[in-house]
């Protein structure tokens, strides 16, 4: 089963040559949202905190999740 619903967050991006955190909104049709930063920004290794995850499907429920060591290939 697939339920369709608009989602917001925080997310944080951190390597040894980059650090950003933004509010990100995914539209309810959405399954992968494009961030649009080159990889010579953000380096070949990272991690991602998201915070403040909400959901229009349950708008009482908020969610962290915390990334390490992603590799970029």
């Amino acid at each position: 089963m697939r339920i369709e619903a608009r989602s917001t967050m925080t997310l944080g991006m951190r390597s040894s040559i980059f650090s950003h955190t933004n509010n990100v909104i995914c539209p309810e049709s959405a399954t992968v949202v494009i961030l649009g930063l080159p990889i010579e920004t953000v380096g070949t290794q990272f991690d991602a905190n998201i915070t403040n995850f909400t959901c229009l499907k349950c708008p009482d429920v908020v969610g962290s999740v915390s990334f390490t060591n992603i590799q970029v290939i």
